[in-house]
């Protein structure tokens, strides 16, 4: 990683230590969640090393709170509304196959971008017909999708480093001279490991 810092360093770039969300104690190796492995980027972390709301957050509050229920192999297919059909007051799920209504005074919709636009869609009804929160007409069509790409160079030096992830550079954030349109961040990847390449490569077609 010192050998690439330099490198950009030396073209006129800024490289910064990259901000990562993960529960490591360099202090206390010993009682550390994270350990600094070379699964840290792609995988799930089987040790809860990574600072992620499962981790900080759902985890603790059903630890902690006996009110509070987590159900997983869940799916909401639908929410109710009022009579007067201004309220969310119930969602209906399937619920390992079964299906289930549960109510609730605030409901929340944290479905990711996709599937929270997707599930107000499928919630229309008579005064919603298309769709609940969407009286604009909005609601999916204005959808940004993060533009990731990821370059890989290969040398004959083999890298040893299973923690890579760690610069970024952001000089071509807002653009430059000959193309004033924003460019985005570029950051290191962590390890590319041999299992990963498959999933990503698409299949060769017999001819």
């Amino acid at each position: 990683m010192e050998v690439i810092v330099s490198g950009i360093s030396k073209l006129g770039y800024y490289p910064f230590h990259l901000p990562l969300g993960i529960k490591l104690n360099e202090s206390d190796r010993a009682n550390s969640p994270c350990i600094r492995c070379d699964t840290f980027d792609g995988y799930s972390c089987l040790v809860h090393g990574k600072a992620d709301a499962e981790v900080n957050a759902i985890r603790p509050t059903c630890a902690v709170y006996p009110n509070v229920t987590l159900l997983t192999n869940a799916q909401v297919l639908k929410l109710h509304t009022s009579a007067s059909e201004r309220e969310v007051i119930a969602a209906q799920t399937k619920v390992n196959g079964e299906r289930h209504d549960f109510g609730a005074d605030i409901v929340v919709v944290s479905c990711g971008a996709i599937n929270s636009a997707a599930l107000l869609l499928r919630s229309a009804n008579n005064k919603h017909p298309k769709g609940l929160a969407n009286s604009s007409d909005l609601v999916e069509r204005n959808f940004m999708k993060h533009q990731a790409i990821a370059l890989l160079s290969i040398h004959m030096e083999p890298n040893t480093a299973n923690f890579q992830k760690t610069i970024a550079v952001n000089d071509f954030y807002w653009g430059e001279p000959d193309f004033p349109y924003p460019m985005g961040m570029v950051q290191n990847t962590g390890n590319v490991l041999a299992d990963m390449i498959p999933a990503e490569a698409p299949p060769l077609l017999a001819p």
